[in-house]
């Protein structure tokens, strides 16, 4: 089991190290982009970058995650399986890009904004590509070469960003500049499988069957949840304004970064419970337990935190001038914590194949939230679209917490106790926090180290868990050893 876990680990290290880089990248870059460009056209770059990303089902269809379900199983046909999904993604691809190009013509948009759908909707199909070249390494749980592309992405696209914007803040020239890291980070992850893969244009008809039986219901619950995720910037434009988007698209995107911790630990996580879901339930139910302790540790602070410190947050990324994203940031904060819980009990629908309940949740939160921002986004604005986010997440999570922990019972939640000590914790970190003086980062870094000992003075771990914690990271046996269960 320790093997296991330090395999975990440290994978898991890799993508958490990669992504919180890359989001700190994105965070200052979007940060800049909102400072340098105004409300109004950061709100148009937003509104190019979430019409397209409506695409990216089309082009994806949900078949990664069925992919690397099934090269995680003992002697799949790897080279038919992963050359039918490229091959089919391909065609996807470019009918998702036809459509956007399409669709630009028809509606009536400004040039700018015409000029630059059609540009961003290339980005398909490299994204399409890096998605399946990371499914495979996700699948042999190799994870630092896309662990290095997602960083270069996000690296590269700061780079090229600081450069189109010294001389120019032409909408679509921007939007060229966010495709070529994409075309990097595809490159980069295709380069280091090159060996191993021998890719031609073809398709099994018995794979492809298979592949979309099993991914139509992820398709489906994808573009429910992206109605739903993006559908508020779409309606915030029509109702209110491109300033309104540029203020709420700042708050959102504070977020959305914090969302790399649970995508980054169930990346990894995710091969290892298919495997044990099959072979050995015991260590299936442990390793689902322990992602919802070590979540559940994060989200009760994180809350706290960015509820405390909503308005220096948003001073410190992007200005005085942005003052009005505040407020929603507060409220979607929550979202963010019903996701962390999402992300991984979705999986576990995911494993057992009852893809098309995903389907159904996702449509439920899709129209619950559509029918909602009719009513807060004229009435409340960003807000109003902050809430409504809110409390579709609330409702998704409590379907998936009802399903995983009450009707089919796959693991107990963590003690009693042990929320009273998240709770214990986290209301001391957010004195400290409120009574500390200072710039922002002052009363974050006081919040992190108070919450940090009393985790340990509280002893939030099992010895078991205190064990492998030790194992993996000897240099922290003196601060365990004081840590009895």
């Amino acid at each position: 089991m320790a093997s296991v876990v330090r395999k975990l680990f440290a994978n898991t290290s890799y993508q958490i190290g990669s992504h919180m880089l890359g989001g700190l990248i994105m965070l200052l870059v979007t940060a800049y982009l909102a400072r340098s460009l105004g409300a109004e056209v950061f709100g148009n770059f937003s509104y190019v970058i979430s019409f397209v990303f409506f695409f990216v089902i089309l082009s994806n269809l949900g078949i990664d995650i069925i992919l690397t379900r099934e090269l995680s199983k003992s002697e799949p046909d790897e080279q038919a399986l992963i050359n039918t999904t490229l091959s089919l993604k391909t065609v996807l691809s470019l009918a998702s890009i036809g459509i956007v190009v399409i669709l630009a013509y028809v509606i009536d948009f400004s040039d700018d904004i015409r000029i630059s759908l059609i540009i961003r909707s290339f980005v398909l199909l490299f994204m399409a590509f890096t998605q399946t070249f990371s499914a495979i390494y996700q699948s042999r749980i190799k994870l630092w070469i896309p662990a290095v592309g997602n960083f270069l992405n996000k690296f590269f696209f700061l780079i090229i960003i600081l450069i189109v914007l010294s001389f120019s803040k032409s909408l679509p020239l921007i939007i060229a500049a966010t495709a070529i890291p994409f075309i990097i980070e595809c490159f980069l992850l295709w380069f280091y499988l090159r060996e191993t893969l021998h890719l031609r244009f073809g398709f099994n008809r018995v794979i492809v069957k298979d592949l979309i039986k099993e991914s139509i219901p992820l398709a489906l619950s994808t573009t429910f949840y992206t109605v739903y995720l993006r559908v508020d910037v779409i309606m915030l434009d029509y109702f209110k304004s491109a300033s309104a988007v540029g203020f709420y698209s700042a708050a959102y995107h504070l977020a959305e970064a914090l969302n790399m911790f649970p995508g980054a630990f169930m990346t990894t996580v995710f091969p290892l419970l298919s495997k044990y879901k099959e072979m050995d339930m015991e260590k299936f139910r442990l390793t689902l337990r322990l992602c919802m302790k070590f979540l559940f540790s994060i989200i009760f602070p994180m809350i706290v935190g960015v509820v405390l410190l909503k308005e220096g947050i948003i001073s410190l990324f992007y200005g005085a001038g942005y003052a009005a994203s505040a407020p929603a940031l507060g409220v979607l904060i929550f979202s963010t914590g019903f996701i962390f819980l999402s992300v991984v009990l979705t999986k576990i629908i995911i494993i057992e194949k009852k893809t098309m309940l995903v389907a159904w949740v996702a449509l439920a939160g899709a129209l619950f939230n559509f029918l909602l921002n009719f009513y807060f986004i004229p009435k409340w604005g960003i807000v109003g679209a902050s809430y409504t986010t809110m409390m579709t997440e609330g409702l998704i999570a409590f379907i998936w917490f009802y399903y995983v922990y009450v009707k089919e019972k796959h693991v107990a939640l963590p003690s009693f106790l042990f929320f009273v000590k998240i709770g214990l914790a986290t209301a001391i970190m957010g004195i400290a926090v409120h009574y500390t003086p200072g710039i922002i980062l002052f009363p974050i870094l006081v919040g992190l180290i108070v919450y940090i000992l009393l985790a340990v003075v509280l002893r939030l771990f099992s010895s078991m868990e205190q064990g492998l914690i030790k194992e993996l990271f000897p240099s922290m046996s003196k601060i365990f050893n004081r840590m009895k269960d």
